[in-house]
């Protein structure tokens, strides 16, 4: 199995505010542990989740993600072909799909490089791709 991380599902998880919070930080936690095999990430993305955070709570929120993902490393990093991106801007210009331009190019990823699933909340690549949910989780 492999996995392609969608980076607002990671701003969630390390936001504890969002009210996705948990479950994000569940899902996140399950690929960041190999439940799914092999975690990806776009650099598009690592760069979202950095901004993202950094709008959202600060540049010490920022630092805290660019650290998770640049130092710790925990996902493999895709660098999107041209075609990719191509292929993702058709995508997004497809009347009906109801994707913005970031969630195109992680569809457009996954099926160029064939990853299994899109670990993300956006419920409309839920409607087009296979993605992982929150498991039960059983109280300690």
């Amino acid at each position: 199995m492999t996995v392609i991380l969608d980076g607002l599902l990671v701003v969630d998880a390390l936001d504890k505010s969002s009210p996705l919070h948990g479950e994000a930080r569940d899902i996140l936690l399950d690929v960041m542990q190999g439940v799914y095999g092999p975690a990806y990430i776009t650099d598009y993305e690592v760069l979202r989740v950095i901004e993202e955070a950094g709008a959202r709570a600060g540049r010490e929120a920022a630092l805290k993600a660019g650290r998770l993902l640049l130092e710790k490393k925990p996902f493999i990093i895709l660098y999107a072909s041209e075609d990719v991106v191509e292929e993702a801007w058709e995508l997004f210009k497809a009347a009906g799909t109801g994707l913005g331009l970031s969630e195109a190019l992680l569809l457009a990823c996954a099926r160029a490089y064939n990853i299994e699933y899109i670990a993300t909340l956006n419920k409309e690549l839920a409607k087009l791709y296979p993605v992982v949910t929150r498991r039960r989780r059983r109280a300690v």
